[in-house]
């Protein structure tokens, strides 16, 4: 009997061994299905990113171009209507477009009106869009050559003797009863014991629009609740980009923003260096007697109020009350201490904006302005003198220029969601 050598592969293969052969074909298969479908999603993965990439290039583009047609025509409002879509030359296949928003569903009504801007780019099936709010940047408002600007009026009332240096401006008339006005004064009726040229107002008085507010909320810092007695009040405080002594974080500008939730609102003994907005006051807001007020920039406003002010900054001195009014990281002068006998000069500083009247009250040494006060209208039976800040009108804080010529405004910018307005 012939016997088979042990060492010799048998020519009958179990099933077993099909089926590992089979196993190992689908293993193979299928590891090289997960790599072609990883090439593929990492295939797609950078298409999409290639196209979001041009998506935002061509809306950023749109963005650019509106700018550059929007500053060179002048009669751009009435050109550019309320959610008309411009069409532009498409940039990188994407086809770009942009559109204004007016608030009040009219952009050519008041050239004063903010506008917002929106800006996309259109590929394949897929939208990209941006949206910014546009603020003026044209040639700065000539109100801001005046101390004192009104709307309508300017009213000296009797005992107050006006110094106001180098000019006053109203857009109905300027009277002066029973006191004296020592000023330049610029309106086309000049009433009363005036010292000084009368000249007729060549440029209206123009204020900004109560939307400005809007821009410096943006960039603010809330302030938290003040206390109430009778009205909000704000006493012994220190404010500056550095220093809040009324709560919550400091704001690297200097722009905090107080919400009077209908009541009226007093500060005194007070020192600040910083932009102030005031909003849903219910009554008036008072302010002194003892003050010293300076924005934290030229080009920043000291105080934007919605309602009527009581200015009654007493220009002798302000007192510290039980702290330290220039500590380390709010010296004045460059000098900082921590005791409590220092004296400051009591004064507001830099450009303020009060959509109401300003009415110059009581104070025993008379109010002291450096700068320029904007308000709808101007009264007081107390002396003051107001000196204006020639560099304010070279350089003025945002919103305080005319709409020849736009610009983004400051942290506005942002991506759109469509359907998000």
């Amino acid at each position: 009997m012939k016997t088979r050598n042990r060492w010799q592969p048998s020519k009958i293969r179990s099933g077993s061994v099909y089926i590992a052969v089979l196993m190992t074909t689908l293993l193979v298969c299928t590891m090289a299905m997960t790599s072609i479908c990883t090439t593929q999603a990492a295939a797609n993965r950078l298409n999409r990113n290639r196209n979001l990439v041009r998506l935002k290039l061509g809306a950023h583009n749109a963005l650019n171009i509106a700018l550059a047609r929007i500053n060179s025509a002048r009669d751009w409002r009435g050109r550019f209507p309320h959610r008309e879509s411009i069409s532009l030359p498409s940039v990188s296949s994407a086809q770009i477009q942009f559109e204004l928003r007016d608030a009040d569903g009219t952009i050519d009504n008041d050239d004063r009106d903010p506008v917002d801007i929106i800006a996309s780019a259109r590929f394949e099936d897929a939208t990209y869009a941006i949206t910014a709010s546009l603020v003026p940047d044209g040639k700065p408002l000539a109100s801001l050559e005046h101390c004192l600007a009104a709307e309508s009026t300017i009213n000296v009332q009797s005992n107050g003797s006006w110094n106001c240096n180098p000019s006053i401006a109203a857009n109905q008339s300027i009277n002066c009863f029973g006191s004296s006005l020592c000023s330049t004064c610029y309106s086309p009726s000049v009433i009363g014991n005036i010292h000084g040229p009368q000249e007729p107002l060549a440029e209206p008085v123009v204020m900004p629009n109560r939307r400005v507010t809007e821009y410096y909320e943006r960039l603010g810092t809330a302030l938290p609740p003040v206390p109430i007695v009778g009205a909000k009040q704000i006493w012994g405080a220190l404010l500056s980009p550095r220093v809040n002594s009324l709560g919550g974080t400091t704001n690297p500008l200097g722009i905090y923003v107080i919400d009077c939730e209908g009541y009226g609102l007093s500060i005194s003994n007070s020192r600040f260096q910083c932009t102030l907005v005031i909003k849903n006051c219910g009554g008036s807001v008072t302010i002194g007697p003892q003050v010293l007020w300076e924005p934290a920039s030229l080009n920043l406003p000291a105080l934007l109020a919605d309602s009527d002010v009581q200015l009654q900054i007493d220009s002798t001195r302000v007192l510290e009350m039980g702290r330290s009014y220039n500590p380390p990281d709010f010296p004045y002068h460059k000098q900082s201490n921590h005791d409590v006998f220092d004296q400051f000069p009591a004064q507001l500083r830099g450009a303020v904006v009060i959509f109401g009247n300003c009415n110059f009250g009581s104070s025993r040494g008379g109010t002291r302005v450096i700068g320029s006060v904007l308000a709808q209208s101007f009264s007081g039976t107390t002396n003051i003198n107001c000196t204006s800040e020639p560099r304010l009108s070279l350089d003025p804080p945002l919103g305080m220029r005319s709409f020849d010529c736009v610009r983004i405004a400051p942290f506005s910018l942002r991506r759109y969601r469509l359907g998000a307005l």
